[in-house]
């Protein structure tokens, strides 16, 4: 049987245009791999801002919804205000429940759980602006607490180097997300092979996961951006 939009890559098939938000074009590749997916559901872990360097900005707004995972007050507060038919949670997500210090680092995306990478970016000019007690959950509870039956179509971690202690947290038993996004950082990658999840890229910047029940979607998400996805503006910052 051929592969879904094997043709796309063959120089027959153009994808609709469409106007990328996200920071390392994540959007694009996500797109392109679960074109199949009608009314998906994601799950923002990091999610920063519901517009700049937004991974789900172009999936919120062609129907999709989900669940953006943002403890800085300051920032959830706007994905309060944009994105009304998502959930918004103002946790951390980590190792486990329990109260963490939350390093605030201003508006930036450098915001983080773990003080030594906290006092990393203080010492190359960009200031702990406070530390605030906020609620950490682990992964399987955010499934428990907010997914239901659905499938998660896409998850994407991006936690400033605590990405290992969501992954190794969560069973991927009961949830099995389609596409796992991960910035890379050690720790997490031989788990996610033993949990029958299969690598197929590398970009840059992030780590691109499938699980084994879509392992046919691997072809579409190990290719970078080109011509054939019609990316039709490039937001790089606010």
């Amino acid at each position: 049987m051929e592969k879904p939009y094997a043709r796309i890559y063959e120089g027959t098939g153009w994808l609709e245009p469409m106007f990328s938000y996200a920071q390392n074009f994540e959007d694009v590749t996500l797109r392109r791999a679960l074109l199949d997916i009608n009314d998906g559901f994601y799950i923002d872990i990091g999610g920063y801002h519901p517009r700049s360097h937004s991974v789900t900005k172009h999936f919120y707004d062609k129907g999709w919804t989900g669940i953006n995972v943002e403890p800085n007050p300051g920032l959830l507060s706007q994905f309060v205000a944009e994105r009304p038919n998502d959930t918004n949670i103002g946790v951390a997500v980590g190792r486990e429940n329990a109260k963490v210090d939350l390093h605030i680092i201003g508006t930036t995306g450098l915001t983080t759980t773990v003080e030594s990478v906290a006092l990393g970016h203080a010492s190359l000019g960009h200031a702990i602006t406070s530390v605030l007690p906020v609620q950490m959950v682990t992964l399987e509870t955010l499934f428990e607490s907010y997914c239901g039956p659905r499938t998660v179509d896409f998850l994407k971690v991006d936690v400033e180097c605590a990405e290992a202690d969501v992954v190794l947290a969560c069973g991927f038993e009961k949830y099995r997300p389609r596409i796992l996004v991960i910035e890379n950082s050690p720790g997490y990658h031989e788990y996610l092979l033993i949990k029958g999840y299969v690598f197929c890229w590398f970009d840059g910047l992030n780590r691109w996961y499938v699980r084994q029940e879509d392992e046919w979607r691997a072809d579409l998400v190990a290719r970078p951006p080109c011509i054939w996805d019609q990316i039709s503006n490039i937001q790089r910052s606010e």
